[in-house]
């Protein structure tokens, strides 16, 4: 499962034997500020429920528990019983990025998509 999840980040590839990606070694070892984030954020973009979920929110507040519930199952697909871990992946994965801003009890998903630069936006 873990292999998986990194091939669908971009973090590692699978010619004919698992290599780690230049994502993850921006990821792993950054040369410069932001290139840690860039990578994360690159990662999600490029992740597929994760960014269908991403790109459909972003700039927007998470609906709250049984509405964002219900439409990730009926809007993404995700099976019932894989809601709970879902949603836990993702929001752990907008926050290592700094893609995800809480204020009180609303989460907000950061836009970073209409910008060139992945690391325009502030911690």
């Amino acid at each position: 499962m873990e292999i998986s999840s990194a091939i669908k980040y971009g973090l590692i590839s699978r010619p004919r034997y698992l290599e780690v990606t230049e994502r993850a070694r921006q990821a792993i070892r950054p040369q410069k500020p932001g290139d840690e984030i860039d990578a994360l954020r690159q990662g999600i973009l490029e992740a597929p429920e994760i960014s269908d979920v991403y790109k459909h929110y972003r700039g927007e507040d998470l609906p709250d528990g049984a509405f964002f519930t219900n439409a990730l199952v009926d809007k993404f697909k995700i099976p019932s019983d894989k809601v709970a871990e879902f949603i836990s992946i993702f929001t752990s994965s907008l926050e290592s990025a700094h893609l995800l801003e809480k204020k009180g009890d609303k989460s907000r998903v950061l836009d970073v998509t209409s910008s060139n630069d992945l690391g325009s936006v502030p911690n």
